[in-house]
């Protein structure tokens, strides 16, 4: 009897620490079916609130700068372009994505005011030097290789220009058991970053003047510039 109580209590645990994590990231989790608890779900409506709540502090944030071009990485539907462009529209605009799906969305959505891309933020098919500013909202916990991203990013990057993060932000120990859990997310998840974390390998990339700020529980805005004078 003790071992079909212990397991009872491992499957309850179990499930409460799948509800927190899923609550606190917005997204479901599928976990191999041997520790898989019942009530390990949530809906998909969670995680596009999410990306959603950053949208007007990334604006503010944005329409501080003086610039006269943008990239959004991971731009998915362009719904943050469209607001971008909405606002500032003598700028110059460009989004890239993985998904070609998504893209079309974006491109009924924005016409001809935004230029948009089939690519990957690891390998961005853009010349140097092209951008005064980067953003990449809910997508950086998806790369497999950050480094090589923030190496791209910075390539792109005019001298002086500023990346903007905006992605999950998670409390210890939470985080660390959602980075246990991750790989079996069914969206190609990779890790949620600490603060920490992100502050270090944006450094290590060579960019300057680190900005971190929250955004409401589970949400953060992180700013970076590539060293130089800006154009």
């Amino acid at each position: 009897m003790i071992f079909p109580t212990g397991r009872l209590r491992f499957r309850a645990a179990l499930t409460y620490l799948c509800t927190r994590i899923q609550i606190a990231y917005g997204r479901k989790i599928k976990l191999p079916s041997f520790l898989r608890p019942p009530s390990c779900h949530i809906r998909r409506g969670q995680e596009r609130r999410h990306a959603r709540k950053a949208y007007k502090p990334i604006l503010t944030e944005i329409l501080a700068q003086n610039y006269s071009s943008l990239l959004d990485v991971g731009a998915g539907t362009g719904e943050m372009l469209r607001m971008l462009i909405n606002a500032r529209p003598e700028a110059r605009y460009a989004g890239i994505d993985l998904a070609e799906n998504m893209l079309k969305v974006a491109g009924e959505k924005l016409g001809r005011s935004a230029d948009l891309l089939h690519g990957d933020a690891e390998s961005l098919p853009l010349p140097g030097h092209s951008f005064d500013i980067i953003i990449c909202n809910d997508s950086f916990h998806h790369y497999p290789n950050p480094t090589t991203a923030l190496a791209e990013f910075k390539r792109v990057l005019n001298p002086g220009g500023m990346l903007l993060i905006s992605d999950y932000r998670m409390a210890f120990p939470l985080r660390q058991l959602m980075n246990l859990f991750i790989r079996y997310s069914q969206d190609g998840d990779v890790h949620i970053y600490s603060k920490g974390e992100l502050r270090r390998l944006t450094q290590d990339a060579g960019f300057t003047h680190w900005t971190y700020k929250d955004i409401g529980n589970n949400a953060f805005i992180m700013t970076a510039r590539k060293a130089g004078e800006i154009q």
